[in-house]
């Protein structure tokens, strides 16, 4: 494997593993007794499962094979599977609040959903668009490979 590619991997992959850290501690040290993004712990849930799916990411890079190749593509997998369910839980519980009346009288009291993805930050994003470029690398050194060799199993 390239050494640029293998860098890029790492940075998403301790990047995302720090940040999703860095906002389960600051969710749950709020002193307020409520949670910041929402009045759910779905979001600190989904962000143990991000930090799980990056860990499983970084430690198929550290294989430094093809096997090691298709553990960390689960691992990004699974980071697109949280975003997604994240996507979706938004969207339901937006759609729930937005037929509330209070929600109805004043909606710029809906909680900010960037991209749909409820209490996001820019560096949410920036760590989902990191995933997706680096799963799609990872495809493609694959199928790279995979053409190089192809009486050779995938994995």
């Amino acid at each position: 494997m390239e050494i640029r590619f293998i860098v890029f991997a790492v940075m998403v992959a301790v990047t995302g593993v720090t940040a999703y850290i860095y906002a389960s501690v600051v969710e749950w040290q709020s002193q307020t007794g409520e949670l910041i993004v929402l009045t759910s712990p779905f979001l600190p849930r989904l962000w143990i499962f991000l930090i799980i799916s990056f860990l499983i990411a970084g430690t198929g890079l550290l294989l430094k094979r093809k096997g090691g190749v298709v553990i960390s593509l689960l691992g990004l997998l699974g980071v697109l599977l949280g975003h997604l369910v994240w996507f979706f839980y938004t969207t339901s519980t937006i759609k729930f609040l937005e037929k509330e009346p209070q929600y109805i009288r004043h909606p710029e009291l809906l909680p900010q959903h960037t991209w749909g993805l409820g209490g996001a930050e820019w560096w949410n994003i920036a760590i989902l668009l990191g995933s997706i470029v680096l799963l799609v690398w990872e495809v493609s050194i694959l199928a790279q490979k995979r053409k190089e060799n192809p009486s050779e199993p995938a994995a």
